[in-house]
C-alpha cells in the first residue's frame, strides 16, 4: 500500500475541521488511522504480512519519506514528522531514497 499526502499551499491554509487544524494535519491523522487499521491496533508494533510506503508532494516535488515497510512504529513515527514544508522544511529518512546515504 502507497500513502500519498499532499503538503501543497492548499493543504496548509486554515481547515473548517473542528480545532481549527491545517487540511495536512487531518490528512496526517487519517494515515495514522490508515496505519493502526492495518496494524490491527494503535499500539502493535508491525503490520504484519502488509508493507506500506509513504511519499509527500508539494512545491513541485516529491519525497519518499518512508519505502516500504512493515514497521508500524516507524511509520507512525514518520507521518507524525510531516509538516508544513514552508515551516520547518521536510521529513527526509536518510537512506529512505535508493542511492541516499
Amino acid at each position: 500500500m502507497v500513502i500519498i499526502i499532499d503538503r501543497t499551499g492548499s493543504m496548509i491554509a486554515g481547515s473548517n475541521n473542528v480545532g481549527g487544524h491545517t487540511r495536512l494535519y487531518w490528512a496526517n491523522k487519517t494515515a495514522l488511522q490508515l496505519v493502526n487499521g492495518v496494524a490491527g491496533e494503535p499500539g502493535n508494533p508491525s503490520l504484519g504480512d502488509n508493507h506500506v510506503e509513504v511519499i509527500t508532494f508539494g512545491d513541485g516535488t516529491s519525497t519518499l519519506v518512508q519505502g516500504l515497510t512493515n514497521d508500524a512504529v516507524d511509520l507512525r513515527n514518520d507521518i507524525d514528522g510531516i509538516s508544513d514544508p514552508s515551516a520547518h522544511g521536510h521529513v527526509h529518512r536518510t537512506g529512505a531514497v535508493p542511492g541516499d546515504g
